[in-house]
Formats: C-alpha cells, structure tokens, sequence
C-alpha cells in the first residue's frame, strides 16, 4: 500500500464503512474451522487468523489442565475459540486498521482480537460480506477455472492478476456475475465451449484486460453486460469469434455501459464483431451509452476487498 493521496482517501472510505458497520455492534454466533466466521446482523466477518494478546496464558492452561486439548488437532484454535466465545453479543466500542491492513476490534469487556494480513498462501486475509463465503468468489469455483453444468451466481467478487481467463465458461453453463472488479486478467469471461445457456454481467469493472474484456466464441441464446465500467480495455474490450461454428448468430445488449469515451467510433473500434467479420457470432449493441462511470466499488463491501486484498 503505497503512501499516496488516493490509497489514504481509500482508508479513510475503508474506515467509515467498518466504523459504520461494527463499532456499536456485536456477533451472535460464530464457526471456527479453516476460516473464523462471525455473524453480526445481517453480515459476516470472516478471516484465515485471529490473533489475541491472551493466547499464550490460555492456551498454556489449557494445555496443562485439560488433557483433550493436548489431542487436538489445531491445539492453537483451543484457545482461540475460548477467547471468541468471550465476546459473543459482546459489543464492539473501538476499531482500528493498521498499515498492513491488520484490523483491529475492541470489546466491551476488554478483550481486543486482530484479523491479521500475514497467512500465507491465500488470496484473501479477512473480509465483511453478507454470505460469510469465499469473498474473491461466490459461486463455489475459484478465478481462473470453467464454470459448466447449471446456473452460478457471483456477486461482489475480485479476479486480479490471472493470466488467461478468470471465467472460461463452458458446456450448460447458466452464470450471473454481479458487481465485480477484474483487474489486470488476460481476459475477464471467455466462453470456451459447449452450449452455454446464460451470461449477464451488471455491475463491474474490468479493468486493464491483456488479451480482451470479453471473448465470445460461442453464440448465447441469453447474454447481456450492462451497466458496467469498460473503460479499462487497451486492446479491445468485446471480442466475438468462433474458430469453429457460432451454433447461431444475434445481436448482444452491451447498452447502457462506460467506455472511457463519448465517441460512438472510437467505442466500434473497442469491439469486434460482425461488422468486422461475417463469421462472428454478434453484433453488439452499445448504444445508448454512459458518459462515466456506474459501478460503485467504494461504499460497499466489494469496494473494501478491492482495497484490502
């Protein structure tokens, strides 16, 4: 996180979403498992650690006075869950972020617990989302993989730093990705093969694509992107091709979307379709069009992931 004036107006905005959202607040279940999950009102805080200063004494204790928790597998989660368990319906009366982004929660009865940044090997440290699921994807697949066989829902999600493709979709695929950031991807969607039933982006951002925003190599009987922020895509942002057989032609709804520009030819040249190529799948309809950008990634909890990967 680089010391800039935009990366602090992001604290700041980060800071007023958490304040809003806990301080006053309190969790009234939680799991603990590969994750520490915990349900306030209507969201999950969810984290890979959970670190308190009280963990060495307890667990010392524990260790000593309770023979099962020298069998446990996590012997260290012993202590940890005695100590979340404290605060349950606990209210939170203070909140801090550190400069790694290590949060920090104050309860009422003393105890103080920190969602540290430093587990190694994933792609997220912790996160506030309303399914207290994977917060890079909902949809029970990782970015960078196909998604096939029946319907999938993404909402609130980031794909960054993917070389290929981070959605090939592929055979029945049935898929709704809903205000999500691609950020520096070969390509953001990438209808790969098989009959593909559905696809609507809203909502998102694809920003700087090496390849292409979108690369339509199939026809969809039902495909739309609106309401979304193109403007990211040096090298084009819509693609639609086939190597083998479209399997049907039509026009795709790419309407109501920002390009970066208010010039109807150069947002043609940002697309390659069948005015380019008879063999393309599409033609693409993009007007009208916004003149800026939509999606709001700042006030939600998606807008906090972005900042705090």
């Amino acid at each position: 996180m680089t010391n800039t004036v935009s990366s602090l107006m992001g604290i700041m905005r980060a800071l007023d979403i958490l304040k809003e959202k806990l301080v006053g607040n309190f969790y009234s279940r939680f799991s603990i498992g590969d994750t520490f999950d915990l349900f306030f009102d209507s969201f999950w805080l969810i984290a890979h650690n959970v670190v308190s200063i009280d963990e060495e004494s307890l667990n010392s204790f524990l260790l000593n006075e309770y023979k099962p928790a020298k069998d446990a597998i996590d012997k260290e989660d012993v202590s940890k869950s005695t100590i979340i368990c404290s605060t349950l319906r606990k209210k939170i009366i203070e909140l801090s972020l550190a400069d790694d982004a290590t949060l920090k929660l104050s309860f009422e009865n003393g105890v103080t617990l920190m969602f540290t940044t430093n587990t190694d090997v994933v792609d997220w440290q912790w996160a506030l989302n309303e399914n207290g699921k994977d917060p890079y994807l909902t949809g029970g697949s990782t970015g960078g993989t196909h998604l096939g066989s029946g319907p999938a829902l993404l909402e609130d999600c980031v794909f960054e730093n993917i070389s290929h493709s981070a959605l090939s979709l592929v055979f029945s695929a049935d898929i709704t990705v809903d205000s999500c950031l691609f950020k520096d991807i070969g390509r953001a969607i990438l209808t790969d093969d098989g009959n593909i039933n559905r696809i609507v982006l809203t909502n998102s951002v694809i920003d700087n694509p090496e390849v292409t925003g979108i690369e339509l190599q199939r026809y969809i009987p039902q495909a739309m992107v609106n309401n979304c922020d193109l403007s990211g895509g040096e090298y084009g942002v819509i693609r639609c091709r086939e190597p083998f057989e479209c399997g049907g032609t039509g026009t795709l709804d790419m309407t109501n979307n920002y390009w970066g520009t208010s010039d109807p030819d150069s947002i043609q040249n940002l697309i390659f379709d069948r005015n380019d190529n008879e063999g393309a799948c599409y033609y693409v309809d993009f007007e009208p069009f916004h003149d800026e950008s939509t999606p709001n990634q700042n006030t939600s909890f998606g807008g906090m992931k972005a900042l705090f990967r």
